[in-house]
């Protein structure tokens, strides 16, 4: 039985640099910290989340999140309309959420102050919410993604024993496109854990399942992360089930296996990833499944700022994917979306060249985008 702790947090809204440039969110909210599902591959477990050590058996709950969450928001003089990620570490609705529906109340606030919102989970219980999501859309934009790694029911009863089975969350999938018709609503199929839902059979698999279930896109990563702690009980996990397979991630991540310590690469190698990209980019094409999520376009002088910058960040994944040059396409994009006026402002080229950081993209095809965003 998992033990749950109330607690004041100062903070309930967190705020990004810049927008990430594959969920598209500025602010992030995490409702508890802890995660019931306690799925072996999460990189929450690390040191870098400052989550509990009993990762999935001690659960803090955010006090009063709601009216926190109102008055942050109400008394910010530097927030602009952009997207609330729910959430970056833990499951919003995982079970401790039948009781406290934090993450309601802060859908809720968010609604309220017309803030768009890209929510990931595993959960059915996100149907409960389907009404408000839909409102949220309706208001500004809501994306709503369910995590999936393979839909071989085996691997995922290893991988994430205690979250719904593949079969329950492409169900809801497919059931909260229907009550939500305003909503859109994809998969995420990260991580893509080496060695069990790696093989070219699993990805066309999912992929199709996806599609079947009208995912909207289908967000691919092939290659979990390891480290410190995360990287510790994962491999604990895969030694007491797989131990056949500890020699290949020794090889893959670069280290010797010691169960007291992690000393290994952070992620696979391009030699491991690009060959998968490859295969996920062909299935996804084959499938007619887009593999980016569209993004939130606010209506103020940021508008044709963002349409640029997403152009230029699907290019860069694209490029990144593929092994070839991307830093170009990603910082452009990067500080096209940062502009503190409308590109519209800057169309000459002379204007256009003065951005920072546009790094050698080819101003002509900028100017182009500027006449038919």
């Amino acid at each position: 039985m998992a033990e749950f702790t109330v607690q004041k947090y100062k903070t309930i809204l967190n705020k990004r640099k810049s927008p990430d440039s594959w969920f598209w969110d500025r602010y992030s909210i995490n409702p508890y910290n802890g995660c019931q599902f306690g799925c072996i591959y999460c990189d929450a477990r690390s040191a870098h989340y400052h989550m509990p050590e009993d990762f999935e058996q001690k659960i803090l709950v955010k006090e009063g999140i709601g009216c926190q969450l109102a008055r942050q928001l109400g008394n910010a003089r530097s927030l602009v309309q952009d997207v609330v990620a729910l959430s970056g570490g833990t499951d919003p609705y995982q079970p401790a959420e039948h009781q406290f529906r934090n993450t309601r109340q802060c859908l809720e606030v968010l609604e309220r102050f017309r803030m768009p919102v890209h929510l990931i989970t595993k959960s059915k219980l996100v149907l409960e919410d389907a009404d408000l999501l839909n409102r949220v859309a309706a208001a500004s934009w809501a994306s709503v993604s369910i995590t999936l790694s393979t839909v071989n029911r085996e691997m995922a009863r290893f991988l994430d024993f205690q979250a719904p089975d593949p079969e329950i969350r492409l169900r809801t999938l497919k059931e909260l496109k229907a009550r939500a018709p305003q909503l859109q609503a994809g998969i995420l199929m990260i991580p893509i854990v080496p060695f069990l839902g790696d093989s070219p059979e699993q990805l066309e698999a999912t992929v199709a399942a996806a599609k079947a279930a009208g995912a909207d896109y289908l967000l691919f990563g092939p290659g979990m992360t390891l480290r410190d702690t995360q990287a510790k009980w994962f491999l604990q996990q895969l030694k007491a089930k797989y131990p056949e397979l500890i020699p290949k991630y020794e090889e893959l991540y670069f280290f010797r296996y010691n169960e007291k310590e992690y000393s290994g690469s952070f992620a696979p190698p391009l030699s491991y990833t690009a060959p998968l990209n490859a295969i996920l980019v062909e299935i996804c094409r084959r499938h007619q499944m887009p593999m980016r999520i569209p993004r939130f376009i606010p209506k103020d002088y940021r508008q044709l700022n963002y349409q640029i910058s997403e152009k230029l960040f699907n290019q860069a994944w694209l490029s990144q994917i593929q092994g070839k040059e991307w830093k170009n396409a990603f910082f452009a994009a990067q500080a096209i979306q940062e502009l503190p006026v409308s590109l519209t402002r800057l169309k000459e080229e002379s204007k256009v060249n003065s951005i920072k950081n546009l790094r050698g993209i080819a101003l002509e095809q900028v100017i182009e985008w500027l006449g038919n965003p």
